[in-house]
Formats: C-alpha cells, structure tokens, sequence
C-alpha cells in the first residue's frame, strides 16, 4: 500500500544537515559533487529513512523497534518518490526512478522505542516550520 509521497528539496536537506550535524558536500554541494560518481546531491539516508518511518508510524498503531536497511540505490534531490508499506511481510520500501530503499522489520512493544521515535519526529516538525 502506497502510505505517502514527496520529493526531497535542497531546503530539506540543508534543514537535515543543521539537525543532523552532517555536511558531506555529496548532499549538499552542488560545485564539489559534480566531481563524484552520483554527478548531483543525493539525500542523507537517514533522513529518507526517518521520513518513511514517520509515514508508517502515523499508520500503524504498532512500533518496530529493530530494523534492517538496505540503500539499493542513491536518492537525488527532487526526484519524487512513494513510501511503500507491506502490513504482512512487515517490510517498508521506497521507490523512484527504481528501487531504492528497502526496511525490514521486527515488531517490538517497546515503550522506550515509542517515546525515542517521539522525540525525532518532535524534532523533525520543528526543523519543517
């Protein structure tokens, strides 16, 4: 089930990197990155993975505490993509152009988790306003 859409901006990025302390000219400059093999600035995966995790959580009533990620292929700036949700496999995806991100989860009634997700997403909104 398609649980959300969007495109990254470079605004978003430059707010992700103030938050997350990251700088690394592969998400950020547009001169240096030219460069590198992606040839564009590619989104922190944290912050794609962060942003699925918040599109499940306000789906779901459940939290999932363990997660394993695979990038499977890089996430440029403004290129729209769709977070992809299996209720039964448990398994989160995003897609673009192909196939980048895949999240299997591990179920866990953890109120520590729940309160730890809580706390980024408080954060996040704070750096979208």
């Amino acid at each position: 089930m398609n649980i959300d859409n969007r495109c990254f901006t470079f605004f978003n990025q430059s707010q992700f990197a103030q938050f997350s302390g990251n700088f690394n000219p592969i998400h950020l400059d547009q001169i240096e990155v030219r460069k590198t093999i992606t040839n564009q600035p590619i989104v922190h995966g944290a912050y794609s993975f962060l942003w699925m995790l918040e599109c499940l959580i306000q789906r779901e009533e459940s939290v999932f505490a363990n997660y394993d990620i695979r990038f499977a292929n890089q996430l440029n700036l403004e290129q729209e993509v769709s977070a992809f949700w299996d209720r039964e496999s448990k398994k989160l995806k995003l897609f673009g152009k192909n196939d980048l991100i895949h999240v299997s989860m591990r179920y866990e009634d953890n109120n520590s988790a729940l309160r730890f997700l809580s706390l980024l997403l408080e954060e996040r909104y704070e750096l979208d306003s």
